[in-house]
């Protein structure tokens, strides 16, 4: 019986340090936020259009992980009726959730009758911005009636400047003379009261009640550039050869100019001109500024500057206003169809969604999609949906859906209803057929322990192991006594 228990704690101990061991990389977040994708509407409330179907196609399976999640692509086919007397031309709008600098107008595809349909994005509001960590996350509104507050083209009204409001701009053309890079200072006076200013170019700010302080790091020619708005301020320019703007240096050429510009035209001429939102002056991805009107493109970032001056003080750099473009917002598509009188149109949509990722209590993640159907309600009758979700190989079961759903094959699942569901459609995808017991505990030790998990569990099973042995042995040695 002694050898038995040796042998035993030898096999444990020999099996945990055999086991498959996890690979340390750089950690990943265990959560990672999704957002819905959402059925057509109809922008005219009276609108006489029917559904006389829909095909609901979720395909998983060709992106794989994207970004910490699964990315697909959502494709809705619609057979519409007008059933009237009239030819219409009806408006419709396709919400979604994306940045600007996710946004591609090749994931993008509206058809009606094969034909493809020319669109325009409306920018709405915002409901994550990664540079914001005090800013809590908003649930994505994609209700009818806040989503047709957002298409419009009226200019947006902010409460420091206006859209034609003449402001003077001075640029700075900074070239060092030597091979030594210097630290270009400016100095002015702000009475935010009366004065509002946005810079670009500037990597340092300093404010003390109204004695301001930029500077920019120059290691070859540079253009930096002030636009102020209201009174007008003295710019006071210094240079150095240092951090801590101890050694000072005139070995330097500075030239400036002003000239009138108004918000509109330096705000649309500087996002068109900048790398980072135009792709075309860099020759790399960036934002596709050409399918968004310079009217949506003012609106967004006058309010972000209208925002930032209010908690700056009357200061605002380029950099608050880049910001917005990697904003989660609610965006939307807006695009017109004609129906000839007592016409059929097959129309579809497509486009890329993100899943929410979830390993806060799982081994492997769960990723759950959210698929809003209410905007269909906008219709005038809506019947028959299909719906068919193709999983990716990764993520291969449907573990929960609140509508139910019929496996044809691997990885292929589908429903048929004759009307609209009560609720919105939701349905999580993971790597086995369920989700188990085993799988529940692993999830809760490796987000208490992280990397720690394979260590904890072998702990355990060693001591399990040598408990169980010190047990047997004072049985066996109990039973000899006897």
């Amino acid at each position: 019986m002694k050898r038995f228990s040796i042998k035993l704690f030898i096999l444990c101990v020999v099996l945990s340090c055999i086991a498959p061991q996890p690979v340390l990389a750089n950690a990943g977040p265990t959560f990672w936020q999704g957002y819905p994708s959402s059925e057509v509407l109809v922008i005219d409330e009276d609108c006489p259009v029917e559904v006389a179907g829909e095909t609901l196609l979720f395909d998983l399976s060709a992106d794989s992980t994207r970004s910490y999640t699964i990315q697909g692509q959502v494709t809705a086919s619609y057979e519409m009726v007008n059933p009237t007397d009239r030819d219409l031309i009806v408006q419709m709008a396709f919400p979604f959730v994306s940045s600007l600098m996710d946004f591609s107008a090749g994931d993008v595809a509206i058809t009606t009758d094969a034909a493809a349909l020319p669109y325009n994005l409306y920018i709405g509001d915002v409901v994550n911005n990664p540079r914001d960590p005090g800013q809590q996350e908003t649930e994505a509104s994609l209700i009818f009636a806040d989503i047709v507050s957002t298409v419009t083209d009226q200019a947006y009204q902010a409460r420091h400047f206006s859209e034609h409001e003449q402001g003077k701009l001075y640029t700075l053309e900074v070239r060092p003379t030597t091979e030594q890079r210097i630290n270009l200072v400016v100095d002015f006076e702000l009475e935010h009261e009366k004065t509002k200013v946005l810079v670009d170019g500037f990597n340092s700010y300093e404010g003390d009640n109204e004695k301001v302080r930029i500077a920019s790091w120059c290691y070859e020619p540079r253009v930096l550039q002030v636009l102020v708005l209201g009174d007008d301020i003295d710019l006071n320019i210094t240079a150095y050869t240092d951090g801590q703007l101890k050694q000072k240096t005139d070995l330097y050429d500075c030239h400036i100019s002003a000239e009138e510009t108004d918000v509109k035209s330096y705000i649309i001429g500087y996002v068109k001109g900048n790398k980072q939102t135009s792709p075309e002056q860099s020759g790399t991805p960036g934002m596709q500024t050409s399918v968004i009107s310079e009217q949506q493109l003012y609106n967004m970032y006058a309010a972000a500057l209208d925002r930032v001056l209010t908690a700056n003080r009357g200061f605002c750099t380029s950099d608050d206003l880049i910001a917005e473009n990697y904003c989660k917002r609610v965006m939307t598509l807006v695009y017109t169809v004609d129906f000839p009188h007592h016409s059929t149109k097959n129309m579809s949509v497509s486009y890329k969604t993100n899943g929410t990722m979830d390993k806060r209590k799982t081994p492997t993640p769960v990723y759950t999609f959210n698929y809003l159907l209410n905007p269909a309600q906008s219709w005038s009758r809506f019947q028959n949906l299909s719906m068919e979700i193709i999983t990716p190989d990764e993520a291969s079961y449907i573990v929960y859906s609140n509508i139910e759903l019929a496996k044809e094959k691997d990885m292929h699942y589908r429903t048929s209803l004759h009307a609209l569901p009560d609720d919105d459609f939701v349905f999580s995808i993971y790597a086995h057929e369920k989700i188990s017991a085993w799988d529940k505990v692993y999830g809760a030790l490796q987000n208490t322990f992280g990397y720690f998990t394979y260590l904890v569990i072998s702990t355990v099973v060693i001591m399990v192991s040598l408990i169980v042995s010190v047990v047997l042995l004072i049985k066996h040695k109990q039973k000899k006594m006897k």
